[in-house]
């Protein structure tokens, strides 16, 4: 994978092992990586006479052995719930992350 295609820098979310007792999990920065962000598809969900954008992306990234679902992924003020991890080609040099974006 060339360096220049991974041109967006992500923060791996880790989940903290601390429960403060909501339903909602709670997440602390991990690594910084380089990625590449493509949008795949979107959608508008009707909640409760709210309307929320969901939009489904994939993320590239160098292979790591440790990223799982239950991390999170975040660019700016963004966060990325992965969905699925898939290794990239034959070598294992590159990860392929179908992840949501909420907004």
């Amino acid at each position: 994978m060339r360096a220049g295609v991974l041109n967006r820098r992500l923060t791996i979310r880790v989940p903290s092992d601390q429960s403060d007792g909501s339903a909602e999990p709670t997440f602390v920065d991990g690594d910084e990586v380089w990625a590449s962000i493509e949008p795949l598809s979107g959608r508008e969900l009707f909640d409760a006479q709210t309307t929320r954008t969901e939009q489904v992306v994939r993320i590239r990234m160098r292979w790591r052995s440790d990223l799982t679902q239950k991390h999170q992924l975040r660019r700016g003020t963004v966060d990325y719930d992965i969905e699925a991890i898939m290794s990239a080609g034959e070598r294992g040099r590159e990860l392929e992350i179908i992840a949501v974006r909420h907004g």
